[in-house]
């Protein structure tokens, strides 16, 4: 049986690679359901998923800082396994309905074309905003894409 990491102990095991890195922002997984989660970051691990985007409006409402340049995160799956440190390269805010295309194909999901990802983000930040800030989603909300490189894996089985 492989072994699974804890967050921490994953982090431990980079940074006896990288001393110079202190410390992580966060460890979360990608979406709010174990299938989409676990499909998420088998795309990371693969290199075919290298940024994500969120709303401005949760980090104001729920009191958090946005990621910046230069921070590591720690990504799991959805039963809180850790499988790879990423370190944000890029932020950028702009209004939902004004992303540029790049996302699509750096977020790396479905057939990566602009449609899916625009039409796969409206159905996944209206449910956000709905079930999370009683809020309704509106296209010209704004949105942080964060692009960001792997710097360290396991591989997952």
């Amino acid at each position: 049986m492989d072994k699974k990491y804890t967050v921490d102990e994953l982090w431990k095991e980079y940074q006896k690679i990288n001393p110079m890195a202190k410390e992580y922002i966060e460890a979360f997984y990608f979406c709010s359901d174990r299938k989409s989660a676990n499909n998420l970051l088998d795309l990371v691990l693969k290199g075919e998923k290298r940024g994500t985007s969120s709303l401005i409006k949760g980090y104001e409402l729920d009191h958090e800082e946005m990621p910046k340049v230069g921070d590591y995160s720690i990504v799991t799956d959805f039963d809180g396994n850790a499988y790879c440190v990423i370190k944000t390269i890029r932020t950028e805010v702009v209004p939902f309905n004004q992303s540029p295309v790049d996302f699509s194909r750096i977020e790396g999901e479905g057939d990566k074309s602009f449609k899916y990802w625009h039409d796969c983000h409206v159905e996944f930040f209206s449910n956000e905003c709905k079930n999370d800030y009683n809020l309704v989603f509106s296209e010209d909300m704004e949105i942080l894409f964060e692009e960001f490189e792997v710097v360290y894996q396991i591989e997952r089985r």
